[in-house]
Order: structure tokens, then C-alpha cells, then sequence
């Protein structure tokens, strides 16, 4: 009787239903009955679960989650990290508790680690998208955020405003909506805002975040249309802050306003840069006239400058007899030489002003895709020269320029030369990336949007024991 009683007890304790060879509990039911199979042989497949197995499907077929020795088989979204898994999200199953990465946040659908770029579309990672790639302006940024951007419009009377930030009562930008945009018109109309991938480029600019699109009624330089701009903390390039972001009207530089306050002098013009609270950075343009607006950076743009001034003898050298692979060694240099040019850079005004606030920058296209840049910003070692400005260090601070010479002169005796060396240079694998099959662009770029340099097609450069080379007499 005791013993009856204990089995009945434990079988009302028990709350869940199964069937485990012996015992049959169905649960909160009162009955424990013996099997009579105790007495047969125990086997994998017989459909009922013994002791070491963890799976019993009743038969001896593979890849149907239970193997033929009665384990379960390895399967992505089980939530256990199985070999050849990098992870598992577990939505096949209830997630292992012991592993960190058993979390769709940090784990795609396929086993393998949440990464942007890795043509997997992770929501739960904070991805809107995901191309498969880096570059910017094909729909997808480089931080998986949709480039498709906002609309907005509507009629509005004198002083009237149109904005995209609508969302949540006007949040501000954010990193899935890092672009937000304010029009006030002085007259009054119609007004529409398009914001989306970057479609133009400019000399010595890297463009990021959106190309916003505005059309609104004409206004004057007096009274210009207002034109607020904030940009989201996320897609400020390193290194850049408030003072340093550049804007473009049409892939026109934007300078600062000089005149009377709330005046378009010149026109178009900044009249304010404002660092928030959060990152976030607020740009104010004073223009007459809506249009298309870039934001950019100094840079190298993604494809070559149009621009550029050919008319001169190139001769360009890149080389480091140490290297190997991409480990670049104190043999390696950087020759670049545009002589007897004419046209633009004959005068000193052309090269801007490096002692100042330009940039000047060498910038290697193959096949229209930037290879590499090299860097030197204005003021430092920078001197004004007869008609022109030089830059010496020996310190090779900045990307392992050593020397660069922007002189003008007489048609024919203008000239452009930048010299690297060393370790600091940021060249490619020159043997593996430098084929002479492919085409190139040399040029060295200013801010102030001019350009030298030499186009060439297949079969014009060499590249022989770790030494690319490119000469051209330019038209």
C-alpha cells in the first residue's frame, strides 16, 4: 500500500506528459503503469526514448534531426554552437542560455557571426540592409543603413516651413535617419525635399551621408531661403567635427556668410555650425536659390576628379623592392612629377593657399576605383615661393610625404611634384594590385577643386620586381 501511494504521488507531481521506456505519466493523471518491453531488448529506433539517447524518431534515417545512433543531429537554429557554426540565433529551437552569442543580435539566420557588409540582412543586428559590400551610394551604406532617405512637400505661405523630421513628433537625426532637412521660405509656395544616394562628387571632397534635393520658390540674397540641415553623430567621419565638415550647392563648395546677418553673402553661403548635445551636428545655408546639397570631406573622391589638368609630362613611380605582400617596408617610395604644364597652375592662385586652409592630396585610380591616397593638410611646414608653395618633412607625419612642390610659371614651365617614402606610405600590394592590364588615373587634387595629373589606358603602365610605373606627355 505505501508503495502504491508513493508512485501515485509521484506521478501527480510530475506536470508534463512524455513516454520514457518503464514509465508511462500522463500529466497530473494518477497512473503509473509498468511496460511490459522492460522485459525486451532496448534498441536506437524503436521509437521510444532510453537512457543515453537524446533522440528516438523510430526509425534509422539520417538528416531528420535524430541520426541513426539516436543523437541529434547538428542543425543551424537548434541554439546549440554546433562545429562549422560560428553561432546559432536558435529560432529552431529554445536557445542554449550558456552561449553568448545564441542571440539573433549577433547572429545571422545561417550559423554564421552578424557582420555589415556580409550580404546577410540582420534586422535584430540594427542592419536595414545589407549589399554585400563597403562603398557607399548604391543603396546600402557602408554601415548597412538604407541610402533610400526621406520625402517630404507641401504649399506653405510667406515664412512657411517644410521638414523631414515628422517622425515621433520630430526626433531629430538618428542613425537610421541621419539625415534631417528644414526649409523656410521667405515668399511662400510650394516646397519639396528628396533626400538619397550621393550622385555627384568633388575634387579633394569625400561626400557622405545624403544627397538632399530641394526646390522652392526663388528668393533674394537679402532674403534668402533658410535651409537646416542636422546630421546624425553615426556618419561623421573620423576626425571631422562642426568646423571641419564641408557643403556643396550643385558640387560648388559652400563657404562661410561675411555679410550683414541673416544675409546670403555670398550667395550661397553658411551662417551657422552647431555641435549638440547628443553628436549630432546642425549646419545653417543662406541661399537664394534651393538646389542640390552635399556634405562632404577632404578626401580623395570614389572616382576621378573630371576636371583635371593634363597638359604636362606625367611620370609617376611607385615602388618597394622589400615588400612583401601587403607589408610595406623603409624601401618604399612615391614619385609623382607633373612638368612643363600649362593651363591652370601656372599662377600661384591656382594651388589655393596651404599655408592657410587647403589641402592638397595624391590620389592613384585603377580601373575608376580610388587605390590610394596620400594626404597633406594646410599650415605645418608648409611656404609660400616664388608663384607657387613647397612642404618639407622629414618627419613623414602625414602618409610619408617627404616633399611636394605646387609652382606656376610661363606656358610650359608650370610644375607639380610630390614625393613619399618609408613605412608611413599607404600604398597597396604593388606586385598583386598594380597590373599593368588595368587603367589608371593619377592626380593630385586641391581644395580648391583644381587638379594635375594623366589619364592611361591598358598596356601604358609596368610593373616589373616590385616597381609600377606610368609616364605620359599629357595634349
Amino acid at each position: 500500500m505505501k508503495l502504491r501511494c508513493l508512485l501515485i504521488a509521484l506521478a501527480v507531481a510530475l506536470p508534463f506528459r512524455g513516454l520514457v521506456r518503464g514509465v508511462l505519466i500522463l500529466g497530473g493523471a494518477a497512473l503509473l503503469a509498468f511496460s511490459p518491453r522492460l522485459a525486451q531488448a532496448e534498441f536506437c529506433g524503436d521509437g521510444i526514448l532510453d537512457l543515453y539517447e537524446q533522440c528516438d524518431d523510430g526509425n534509422s534515417a539520417s538528416g531528420d534531426g535524430c541520426d541513426p545512433a539516436c543523437q541529434l543531429e547538428a542543425s543551424c537554429g537548434d541554439g546549440l554552437v554546433q562545429p562549422g557554426e560560428q553561432c546559432d540565433p536558435g529560432t529552431g529551437a529554445t536557445p542554449d542560455p550558456r552561449m553568448a552569442l545564441a542571440s539573433s543580435p549577433f547572429c545571422d539566420a545561417d550559423c554564421t557571426l552578424a557582420e555589415c557588409g556580409d550580404g546577410f540582412t540582420n534586422p535584430a543586428a540594427g542592419e536595414q540592409c545589407d549589399d554585400g559590400n563597403d562603398p557607399n551610394n548604391d543603396g546600402c551604406d557602408e554601415f548597412c543603413m538604407d541610402e533610400g532617405g526621406e520625402v517630404a512637400g507641401g504649399s506653405v505661405g510667406p515664412g512657411g516651413m517644410v521638414t523631414t523630421d515628422t517622425e515621433f513628433g520630430g526626433d531629430g537625426a538618428t542613425a537610421s535617419d541621419p539625415v534631417e532637412t528644414t526649409v523656410t521660405t521667405p515668399n511662400g509656395g510650394s516646397i519639396s525635399i528628396d533626400e538619397g544616394p550621393i550622385t555627384g562628387t568633388a575634387t579633394a571632397f569625400r561626400f557622405f551621408g545624403q544627397e538632399v534635393e530641394i526646390t522652392a520658390p526663388d528668393a533674394t540674397a537679402s532674403n534668402p531661403l533658410v535651409l537646416v540641415f542636422e546630421l546624425d553623430a553615426t556618419i561623421i567621419p573620423e576626425g571631422e567635427d562642426e568646423t571641419s565638415i564641408a557643403v556643396f550647392k550643385d558640387g560648388i563648395f559652400v563657404p562661410g556668410c561675411t555679410g550683414a546677418p541673416g544675409t546670403a553673402d555670398p550667395d550661397a553661403c553658411v551662417s551657422a555650425r552647431v555641435l549638440q548635445g547628443d553628436g549630432d551636428i546642425e549646419i545653417t545655408i543662406l541661399s537664394s536659390t534651393a538646389s542640390e546639397f552635399d556634405f562632404g570631406e577632404v578626401g580623395c573622391p570614389a572616382v576621378p576628379a573630371e576636371n583635371c589638368n593634363q597638359q604636362g609630362l606625367n611620370i609617376t613611380i611607385v615602388a618597394d623592392k622589400g615588400q612583401v605582400g601587403n607589408v610595406v617596408t623603409g624601401k618604399a617610395k612615391v614619385i609623382f612629377k607633373w612638368l612643363k604644364g600649362s593651363g591652370i597652375g601656372q599662377s600661384q592662385a591656382d594651388y589655393g593657399d596651404p599655408t592657410d586652409e587647403d589641402s592638397i592630396l595624391l590620389c592613384l585610380y585603377k580601373d575608376g576605383e580610388l587605390e590610394f591616397e596620400m594626404k597633406a593638410p594646410p599650415q605645418g611646414v608648409w611656404k609660400k615661393i616664388s608663384e607657387g608653395f613647397k612642404y618639407s618633412d622629414k618627419a613623414l607625419s602625414n602618409a610619408g610625404i617627404k616633399k611636394i612642390l605646387l609652382k606656376g610659371g610661363f606656358p610650359g614651365k608650370a610644375k607639380v611634384m610630390v614625393i613619399g617614402k618609408g613605412v608611413f606610405l599607404p600604398i597597396p600590394d604593388i606586385q598583386q594590385e598594380l597590373d599593368p592590364d588595368s587603367t589608371y588615373n593619377i592626380q593630385v587634387q586641391s581644395t580648391v577643386q583644381n587638379c594635375w595629373g594623366m589619364s592611361y589606358v591598358e598596356g601604358q603602365a609596368s610593373n616589373v620586381k616590385g616597381v609600377f610605373k606610368l609616364k605620359r606627355q599629357g595634349p
